[in-house]
């Protein structure tokens, strides 16, 4: 069964990647996302808000490496705190529903 959840998060993996390799992780060695094979899709452009990709000059873009570890501790903290949250009400529930 097709998840799209799990779908973009391979696919922003897939972009990370691609750029670590080509190793365009400072400005000054930016290169444009078609010569890794990737397109300009909902995922990128969404990794180039959160700043993750950033543009230098004209489509020309690099990996900026802090940003994207930042993004991780939070996307984990996140799903923690979600995952508490359930818990809590879970138990709650069964608590309750004697």
């Amino acid at each position: 069964m097709f998840n799209p959840a799990i779908a973009a998060v391979a696919k922003r993996n897939k972009i990370i990647r691609r750029f670590r390799a080509a190793n365009a992780t400072v400005p000054e060695r930016a290169i444009d996302p078609f010569i890794l094979g990737l397109r300009h899709g909902l995922v990128f452009k969404k990794l180039v808000v959160r700043g993750i990709l950033v543009e230098t000059t004209r489509n020309l873009f690099y990996l900026d490496e802090a940003r994207e570890l930042t993004f991780n501790a939070s996307r984990r903290k996140n799903t923690i705190l979600l995952l508490a949250i359930l818990l809590v009400a879970l138990t709650l529930h069964l608590y309750f529903s004697k």
